[in-house]
């Protein structure tokens, strides 16, 4: 078993907060945004990994690699007691893992949950939040021969409709480009890796 843990506690002056929306340009029309100069502000958080080998457990589990990760953090403009922006919602990937003995090939389960982002400074304007989501991605590999290598994949299993916080960060509500920062739905990838 591998656990890591870290928590951390950050004060800042002159933090530079960026993709801050101002609203319409007047003339044009069109949204601005710009990095804004905070002069106080607080992020604090926490981060944990664990790793643990089944082979460790018991021989019937040899090859098999259960992991967690989890990240929350939360960010405040000290001087104006509001919420960062920049500072993403709370995660957790959970991943199942299992390498042949032989070393030729494996195969990977990734669950990977996002919770919404609801703690938002717009006050300058209504901004749009982020819904929380969950996405499950299998990936494996397999040696063809020494330094040939295919690696396969199929993302988003459940074909799940999500967006990003960090993509729409600043965008106000009801902006019509908003779905356009949607993230595919189930796709796959197959690639040979080749090393000589």
């Amino acid at each position: 078993m591998n656990l890591t843990t870290s928590v951390y506690d950050n004060e800042y002056r002159d933090f530079i907060e960026s993709k801050v929306n101002l609203g319409p340009d007047p003339d044009t029309g069109v949204t601005l945004f710009q990095s804004q100069n905070v002069a106080r502000a607080r992020i604090y958080g926490a981060e944990l990994n664990l790793t643990l080998n089944g082979g460790a457990v018991t021989g019937a589990l040899e090859g098999w690699t259960g992991r967690i990760a989890v990240a929350w953090s939360r960010g405040t403009d000290l001087e104006q007691d509001a919420p960062l922006n920049s500072v993403d919602p709370p995660s957790a990937v959970l991943g199942l893992r299992y390498d042949a003995r032989s070393g030729r090939w494996g195969t990977e389960w990734m669950l990977t949950a996002v919770e919404a982002k609801t703690r938002v400074d717009d006050t300058p304007v209504d901004l749009y939040q982020s819904d929380g989501y969950a996405t499950l991605d299998w990936v494996a590999h397999v040696q063809l021969r020494p330094g040939l290598t295919l690696n396969a994949g199929v993302f988003n299993l459940a074909d799940a409709r999500y967006i990003e916080w960090a993509d729409v960060r600043g965008r106000a509500v009801g902006d019509p480009l908003i779905p356009y920062y949607t993230r595919p739905g189930r796709n796959a990838s197959l690639t040979l890796h080749w090393s000589f």
